[in-house]
């Protein structure tokens, strides 16, 4: 899922002027058609203002309509969006402000439409100036009764601009682990993705996402920020994170540094029993092993039989792949 496409939602007065000035400049070209120079005042008064009305009902109500409809239904999308948007957003307060364009777009058209019916029955030209006057305040004031919502609306939409593209039709991995243990370069390593990398930790500052096509299949990778600590202790972007794992994610690799550079083992295996606690798949992967006592690997190995280790990243391919066989057969 893209938010990045939604439209910016303007002020109030924006759709009015702009419907002001589209009508003005049509009114404009009218009076100096040809077709029109040969017909009397009253019919050619009638012809513009008439014109002038459609012109700002099809502007006004198409840029409403355009915003109410074509706004994300929370309800409709996928979980780890749902539950995105409403730890995000004042999700009651969005659907009231997108009910209440809707409800403007209904008003506007039938002040219009009722004026337009007057138009065409009046008989005299300065009548038709008062109701094209009249129509226009009547609908600038429905604008302005929903210019709080447009601005609410327009809030939720930088916001949700700023979530993560998970494509949650993918088949999808979640890379988890403390800070700095190596997540980002192996999601580097089995992926497309270039996340930013660094000997620091904390360098991961949102969800880096990459994807492994391999034969017919797409795989979905995301590198997680923070430790997934308790939910109300977490930052945003973490609690992106662990929504991301619980709604998201099929499996877990879980990344275990076990060169004495960072975190205890002991913690990383804390949070370890945590991850568990997701109920999904879990492939083990030892980082920097290059730098680590190969004894020390063994030995972890060894004491934790009942885990699934994959340090080979080729071997690690075949193994996402026998589980989502197993992961789709339930």
């Amino acid at each position: 899922m893209n938010f990045q496409d939604l439209k910016n939602v303007e002020d109030y007065q924006f759709y009015l002027d702009l419907a002001v000035r589209t009508a003005d400049k049509k009114a404009s070209s009218l009076r100096s058609s040809i077709k029109l120079k040969s017909v009397n005042k009253l019919i050619k008064s009638k012809r513009i203002e008439i014109d002038r009305l459609k012109i700002m009902k099809e502007i006004i109500c198409k840029r409403l309509n355009d915003i109410h409809t074509k706004f994300p239904s929370v309800d409709d999308l996928p979980e780890f969006y749902n539950q995105l948007i409403k730890l995000s957003l004042d999700v009651d307060k969005l659907k009231k402000s997108l009910g209440s364009v809707s409800w403007a777009e209904e008003m506007v058209s039938r002040l219009i439409t009722k004026s337009i019916i007057k138009l065409k029955r009046s008989e005299d030209v300065k009548e038709m100036t008062r109701t094209r006057r009249a129509t226009l305040g009547r609908v600038a004031s429905v604008l302005r009764q929903i210019d709080k919502f447009l601005k609410i609306i327009e809030e939720s939409r930088k916001i949700m601009k700023t979530f993560p593209a998970v494509k949650t039709s993918l088949f999808t991995i979640g890379i988890v682990g403390f800070p700095n243990v190596g997540k980002s370069t192996l999601l580097k390593e089995l992926t497309s993705a270039s996340p930013e990398i660094n000997t620091y930790a904390f360098t991961t500052k949102k969800l880096n996402i990459g994807y492994l096509k391999s034969a017919a299949k797409k795989y979905q990778f995301i590198d997680t920020p923070g430790t997934l600590a308790r939910f109300n202790k977490m930052n945003p972007i973490e609690k992106q994170a662990f929504l991301a794992m619980r709604y998201a994610a099929h499996i877990i690799i879980y990344v275990y540094d076990l060169s004495d550079s960072g975190y205890h083992v002991e913690d990383q295996h804390r949070l370890f029993e945590q991850v568990k606690d997701l109920d999904k798949p879990i492939i083990v992967y030892i980082s920097k092993t290059d730098i680590t006592d190969e004894k020390k690997v063994k030995d972890f190995i060894s004491a934790h039989k009942d885990m699934n280790f994959i340090i080979d990243k080729k071997k690690m391919i075949k193994e996402v792949t026998r589980l989502e066989k197993d992961v789709f057969d339930e």
